[in-house]
């Protein structure tokens, strides 16, 4: 058996820049504020401390409250103006809607990467490595995180298991409807720091309830995760595959409607506890929408870029990917005849090169095998021959190149304890860990 070395530690060097509003003395006289990229009458509202009401009262020259256009000179009442001392830090995520209701001013700080790792802007980045052969990565400078694995999990049975495979985070998730406390999420985080792991949340609300007043929803949605924020989860993945109309309103999918939602929530999230690590959802790589994007589905590729030229890279600690769908091993970049997609070397490329200054988290991957269960059902075809061994095999060589990438922060294999199998739901078919307790990829990545 081999040994998965991981790095024992890493000297981050991160430059912190902030855009930052001149500071205003109390003045009679009404401020002008110059719209900039991110802004809303809502967050501009909110960061004012008035309401969206005074003002459009103060601008009659807004007939559309929804649309305003970067380098729009908003007035703001003069007994609104920040005391002498106060300073203002400009948004940066995109304008693609109004919110109906004012939000609470939420109050963002720059914190470290992740909680207990601190930066210096006078560091320089130190780490060597050696490059997997053909594996060749955009890099971020001075963006280089310490590199950890984790596992998706349904319950807490195997974490010896996990353990000797070098897993020190756990992903459970949560599904949320308006209304529901947080418990849920409470047994959850409780349940990963009680073995001793970090606690990843992957959160979801329900599109259905966006019809309406999605504006409204993003909001609300934002408070529950800055509810959950205060239970100290490590980290929070910002929704499930909102490029689909399984997990996002019908008719409303965009790249910037969930940055919208995601600034939203970065800002609750880091307003409740700041030490939150917070993930973008990752696009689902689905056939359906290959090569198209509209409010009813978009590819995985093009609602990437579409987050990042709406400005998610300034609301997130690190840009979430998902692979689940690989049927060769992770090097190959031929044989599979679904195409270019299915790769995992292109996949890593794809979001290092849309977000070139940013940390890259894996808050699922895996790879499908049918080896041990009674059936694999015809839409599970292209890994009817992947062996258990092959699993585990190729699990080991995609963390071994991702830590080398220098790019990847979190590794979470999806999955190690499903057991559910149906046609719509083959979670044990991704389980590495199965039912006598045998799991070949915790020897690889452990070195026994």
């Amino acid at each position: 058996m081999r040994r998965f070395h991981l790095l024992s530690h890493v000297v981050i060097g991160v430059l912190l820049i902030a855009l930052v509003l001149p500071v205003f003395a109390q003045d009679p006289t009404p401020v002008v504020h110059t719209v900039a990229r991110g802004d809303t009458l809502a967050r501009i509202a909110s960061r004012y401390g008035v309401t969206v009401a005074e003002l459009l009262e103060a601008n009659p020259q807004i007939t559309n409250p929804n649309v305003i256009q970067i380098g729009d000179r908003i007035t703001i009442p003069a007994s609104a103006v920040p005391p002498a001392g106060a300073t203002v830090i400009l948004p940066t995520a995109p304008v693609t809607g109004q919110l109906t209701t004012p939000i609470p001013t939420l109050t963002t700080t720059l914190t470290p990467l992740a909680p207990g790792i601190t930066a210096s802007p006078t560091l320089t980045p130190t780490i060597t490595r050696t490059p997997t052969p053909g594996l060749s990565v955009t890099q971020a400078d001075g963006a280089y995180q310490p590199f950890e694995i984790g596992g998706v999990v349904t319950s807490f049975s195997y974490p010896e298991a996990m353990t000797r495979a070098g897993m020190t985070w756990t992903r459970s998730d949560i599904r949320w409807n308006i209304g529901e406390p947080v418990d849920r999420a409470r047994g959850a985080v409780e349940a990963a720091h009680s073995y001793g792991f970090k606690s990843l949340l992957t959160i979801t609300g329900n599109p259905a309830q966006m019809a309406g007043n999605p504006g409204a929803y993003y909001a609300e949605f934002a408070a529950f995760l800055g509810e959950v924020a205060r239970l100290n989860p490590d980290a929070i993945e910002v929704w499930s595959a909102p490029n689909t109309p399984e997990t996002w309103l019908n008719g409303t999918i965009s790249p910037q409607a969930y940055t919208t939602m995601l600034q939203l929530a970065y800002d609750a999230i880091k307003a409740a506890n700041p030490n939150v690590y917070v993930i973008s959802a990752a696009p689902l790589i689905d056939p359906r929408y290959f090569n198209r994007c509209d409010g009813s589905g978009c590819d995985y590729a093009a609602f990437l870029r579409g987050m990042a030229n709406a400005g998610a890279d300034a609301a997130l600690d690190c840009v979430g990917m998902r692979y689940t769908l690989g049927a060769v091993p992770p090097a190959a970049s031929e044989g599979d005849v679904r195409g270019n997609a299915f790769y995992y070397i292109p996949l890593i490329n794809l979001y290092a090169e849309t977000f070139p200054d940013s940390a890259l988290c894996f808050t699922g991957i895996g790879y499908f095998t049918g080896e041990g269960l009674d059936e694999v059902p015809a839409a599970m075809s292209w890994a009817a021959a992947t062996t258990l061994e092959q699993q585990a095999a190729w699990i080991a060589d995609a963390a071994e190149m991702a830590q080398a990438s220098g790019r990847v922060r979190l590794f979470m294999i999806d999955n190690v304890d499903g057991r559910l199998f149906s046609p719509l739901n083959a979670q044990a078919g991704w389980a590495v860990v199965r039912p006598n307790q045998r799991c070949p990829v915790c020897d690889l990545l452990g070195g026994g």
